[in-house]
């Protein structure tokens, strides 16, 4: 008959019903809104990343340096095809550094660490400091 719309269900979609007595016809949510919890930022990310590379296994990908303070990416091909998808919101590895980049990240060019990356905010074991660490704008960083 005609006037009768096709009932569509998807997942984590609201059901819509229209009811007879909507001089309107609009549809109206059955379902009350929910509220999606915040994302994490990049920063508290990562941290839990490398916190829990032990237990997950992926110590061998990318790790705390053995001071704290810095962490490296051991093998890059393996943390962008099966890290990388999983917890950002990017894949490709230039996305990441430019991730890094944008919250102050800084790689250590020269001694022991070389190559790995730092923060003075960003310390093992301390992810409550992750909540001090601001994304610069793209046209700050450019400025600086």
């Amino acid at each position: 008959p005609q006037g009768k719309r096709p009932r569509i269900y998807l997942p984590d979609t609201p059901i819509m019903i229209a009811s007879a007595g909507n001089k309107n016809d609009e549809p109206r949510s059955s379902v009350s809104k929910v509220k999606k919890k915040p994302r994490k930022k990049f920063p508290a990310v990562l941290h839990s990343l490398l916190e829990d590379a032990g237990r997950l296994g992926t110590q061998d990908v990318l790790s705390w340096c053995l001071h704290g303070r810095a962490f490296r990416v051991h093998q890059k091909t393996e943390f962008v095809r099966d890290i990388m998808p999983n917890l950002f919101r990017h894949s490709r590895w230039a996305s990441f550094q430019r991730q890094l980049n944008l919250y102050g990240f800084r790689r250590i060019l020269t001694g022991g660490d070389k190559g790995a990356y730092y923060h003075p905010l960003f310390l093992r074991g301390k992810p409550s400091l992750c909540d001090h660490i601001e994304r610069n704008g793209a046209s700050e960083s450019l400025n600086a």
